[in-house]
């Protein structure tokens, strides 16, 4: 009888697995929202929301076709929801890579914008955000792309591929983004894309990305620059960096970064704050346009000396950018002081934005070249 009624509750337990979901929609009731754009609305609405969503076309044509919608409200959720009357189906977010926010926004504050991907349980949280400079965000949305019909996740898959094998930082998700406006003693960098022709048609290119004070847009950095800043930061894992051949000043030699390792250390004394940066770099001769012999001691010794006194002096002078041009801390220096030495930040966490001009930076870069890639070809 125990045996009976124990299998009789198994037997029940698993008619519960069998259920279906409580909120399930046939994916023919949906449209797929693929990323959005976000500008400055017109005719009394505070936003102007653009929305490309992703269709398949029909008559056994399998192929993933985009198109744009838009609307106006004042907040995102109101222009999301005057989408509605638009669409004979239900829009769904939860495919939403990125989103796109027109330079005139930016430089009005995103702070705000990034609390619908947080709040709303249907947006992703690590939706990726990216500037448009110089344009708005639904001109980027408007252009061509290369090799899909899907913009939004054409310039997702740009973002990682520019990370990987070019080494620039790494696109940040909504969440960090919100996280870095609501710390102190940091300011934040988004990645930017500008519009360029090819031929007739526009297409978006990775420009660098624009620097925030609080959470307005007041600059941009180029990708060297954003460059700079990952391997201070300890964030760049791979790419390129090119400098002067050591041999002469019109040849330059570019190496690939096999590994690389940055540590920060932000020491507080009566005299003031220094933050030490050491970078170290494991790298491969990529292409030379010098004939140097890297199997010379000495001239593989020289080509390492100039690689690191580039990377040395192109990083100051981005420490440099920061303090005197947009007296922006986009490397944390006060965030890092607050979590290594509280006493000395609740000194100078007041007047922060006057107090960070005036911290001494000190970079140490140190180069290992690790393979000079003689040649390919084997000696007849």
């Amino acid at each position: 009888m125990i045996k009976r009624t124990i299998l009789l509750c198994l037997a029940v337990a698993q008619l519960f697995m069998l259920s279906g979901c409580w909120n399930y929609i046939e994916i023919d009731e949906q449209i797929n929202v693929s990323g959005i754009a976000l500008d400055i609305g017109d005719q009394g609405c505070r936003y102007q929301l653009t929305v490309e969503v992703v269709t398949v076309g029909g008559n056994g044509n399998t192929k993933f076709e985009s198109f744009l919608i838009e609307s106006g409200g004042g907040t995102i959720f109101e222009a999301i929801r005057n989408l509605m009357t638009l669409t004979p189906k239900k829009l769904y977010f939860g495919h939403c890579k990125l989103m796109v926010i027109g330079e005139p926004l930016a430089e009005y504050g995103i702070g705000e914008l990034l609390d619908l991907p947080l709040r709303n349980h249907e947006m992703r949280a690590n939706t990726e955000v990216i500037i448009a400079k110089g344009t708005t965000g639904k001109r980027v949305l408007q252009t061509k792309s290369i090799m899909t019909n899907i913009v939004s996740y054409k310039i997702s898959d740009i973002l990682k591929t520019s990370e990987k094998a070019v080494g620039t930082a790494a696109p940040p998700a909504a969440y960090q983004i919100y996280d870095s406006i609501h710390t102190q003693g940091v300011s934040t960098v988004i990645p930017a894309f500008d519009l360029y022709k090819v031929g007739d048609t526009d297409v978006v290119k990775l420009c660098g990305a624009g620097v925030f004070r609080s959470d307005r847009l007041i600059g941009y950095l180029n990708e060297e620059q954003l460059k700079d800043l990952s391997l201070m930061k300890g964030k760049l894992k791979t790419g390129l960096v090119t400098s002067e051949a050591a041999g002469g000043p019109y040849y330059t030699t570019s190496f690939e970064i096999y590994k690389a390792n940055g540590q920060s250390k932000i020491n507080c004394t009566q005299e003031g704050i220094t933050a030490q940066y050491n970078v170290k770099l494991w790298v491969n001769v990529g292409e030379s346009q010098m004939q140097e012999d890297f199997f010379d001691e000495s001239q593989l010794d020289a080509t390492r000396r100039t690689l690191e006194t580039t990377l040395t002096k192109n990083m100051e002078n981005l420490a440099k950018a920061a303090q005197q041009t947009y007296h922006c801390d986009f490397f944390g220096v006060g965030d890092h002081l607050r979590q290594q030495d509280p006493d000395c930040w609740e000194k100078y966490k007041k007047d922060w934005e006057t107090e960070f001009p005036k911290v001494r930076f000190e970079v140490v870069c140190e180069v290992r070249i690790i393979s000079s890639g003689a040649s390919n070809v084997a000696p007849k």
